[in-house]
């Protein structure tokens, strides 16, 4: 499971998002929420990463989660659609600004998970995903 979610870049972002709303004055608790927002958005991304790439893994990575029979592809759609709509709930009490950053860096993952094939200017979404 956690390599489904691709745990060290996604505890990397949402560490940022703590730091980044504590740094912009957010009290602590709503700094947390905000990171366990985007802690769910990231499992939601890499999720529907593996989902995604589950037909070359099998040939490629075969030992990757989905490939190798760890995770069901229905595992990692209710991870990808739950953690996706987690993010965006504990997001609300933030406001629609904040409601609408997150939909809009989730977009941005989905997008780069979704694009192929993989070209240079496939990044682009991912550089503005991030904090």
């Amino acid at each position: 499971m956690v390599r489904l979610v691709h745990a060290f870049p996604s505890l990397r972002t949402s560490a940022a998002t703590v730091a980044i709303a504590s740094l912009a004055g957010a009290d602590p608790t709503t700094a947390l929420r905000l990171g366990l927002a985007m802690l769910g958005i990231q499992c939601s991304i890499g999720a529907l990463n593996d989902l995604v790439d589950e037909p070359d893994d099998a040939r490629q990575k075969p030992r990757k989660p989905i490939p190798s029979g760890l995770v069901s592809r229905r595992v990692a759609t209710l991870i990808a659609v739950g953690g996706g709509t987690l993010g965006i709930v504990l997001s609300a009490p933030s406001g629609l600004a904040t409601v609408g950053a997150g939909i809009g860096c989730a977009s941005l993952g989905y997008l780069d998970d979704l694009r192929r094939p993989r070209t240079v200017r496939s990044c682009l979404p991912r550089c503005g995903a991030r904090p």
